[in-house]
């Protein structure tokens, strides 16, 4: 079976020049606590979906690469979580969606670790949400009339 790196990197046509936000689904196999520079979090156990940009350089496919093959010093928390025990698993391309408006979107309908990857979105409490599965997430998604393009899941957590 492929890893998430090596599906990225066969994708890399299809998400060439690909703007807006992305979903990372994680497994943490366990709790984990997570330092960053400036902060801590506790993560436990579980599903995890984590709201991203790809509005920057590189687009959608430089975050999921830097992602799905864990390069880079990490400088985002996300880059701090995937050090910590926790492993992505799938990916969602949101095209032409904002980073905020897909956050608001979960953050109604799923608990979350508060202030995780959105210091730069002071309006949101997070962007890594607890979830039971995908489809709880694009449910929530659906009702703020957001639609997910190309998405990869490679199997089940725990």
């Amino acid at each position: 079976m492929l890893s998430l790196c090596e599906i990225v990197a066969r994708l890399e046509d299809a998400l060439m020049g690909v703007k807006g936000s992305y979903l990372l689904f994680i497994c943490c196999s366990g709790d984990v606590s997570v330092r960053t520079k400036r902060r801590s979090f506790f993560v436990d156990k579980g599903l995890y979906v984590y709201v991203g940009s790809g509005w920057g350089t590189g687009g959608v496919l430089a975050r999921l690469r830097r992602h799905a093959c864990i390069s880079g010093r990490p400088f985002w928390h996300i880059d701090f979580l995937l050090r910590s025990g926790c492993t992505p698993v799938g990916f969602s391309v949101l095209p032409s969606a904002r980073e905020r408006e897909v956050a608001a979107a979960l953050s109604g309908m799923h608990s979350y670790v508060t202030g995780f990857g959105c210091s730069d979105d002071p309006g949101s409490p997070s962007h890594l949400f607890a979830v039971k599965n995908i489809f709880g997430v694009y449910s929530s998604l659906a009702e703020r009339g957001l639609t997910p393009g190309l998405t990869i899941m490679l199997g089940e957590c725990l």
